[in-house]
């Protein structure tokens, strides 16, 4: 178990180490042992600030909160797709994997991406507004039938 988290530490990536903590925490409180309980919360307590110092801020650099409130530049990113890419083909996107015409994406603001690193970001981009609405009605259907599921 500790190797695992080692290994989310060592790939620097924020996001999957946040995932793998909230996966843990949710089984934990599913469970009926109290002492486990109270072991994750002090552990959660004694860990938080280390947590924050090395994962969140990268070792102290306060520098460095800009690009965590800006969410690792995604936040600019997206706002150029939406202003200077969507509107180049709004209606059925740029095409499979494809954010733009050229191999990346780049705005005068922002740095060079393949990807948008936010699902309905890609597919909108990928498949313009009507691959979005098809997607969003996926989905309604999707949690409709599971509410629906869970009811009988």
């Amino acid at each position: 178990m500790l190797v695992l988290f080692y290994a989310l530490y060592a790939t620097g990536s924020r996001s999957s180490l946040i995932g793998a903590l909230l996966i843990i925490g949710y089984h934990i409180k599913q469970s009926s042992n109290v002492k486990l309980k109270t072991l994750a919360i002090v552990l959660g307590i004694l860990i938080t600030p280390v947590a924050v110092n090395k994962i969140i801020l990268k070792d102290g650099d306060t520098s460095r909160m800009e690009e965590v409130m800006s969410m690792t530049g995604r936040l600019p990113f997206w706002k150029a797709l939406i202003n200077e890419g969507l509107p180049r083909e709004p209606l059925l996107g740029f095409g499979f994997m494809r954010i733009d015409y050229k191999e990346y994406f780049q705005s005068k603001h922002t740095y060079p991406g393949k990807m948008t690193h936010n699902t309905f970001m890609q597919v909108l981009m990928n498949l313009g507004l009507i691959g979005l609405i098809i997607v969003v009605f996926q989905m309604v259907f999707t949690f409709r039938g599971v509410a629906l599921e869970q009811e009988e």
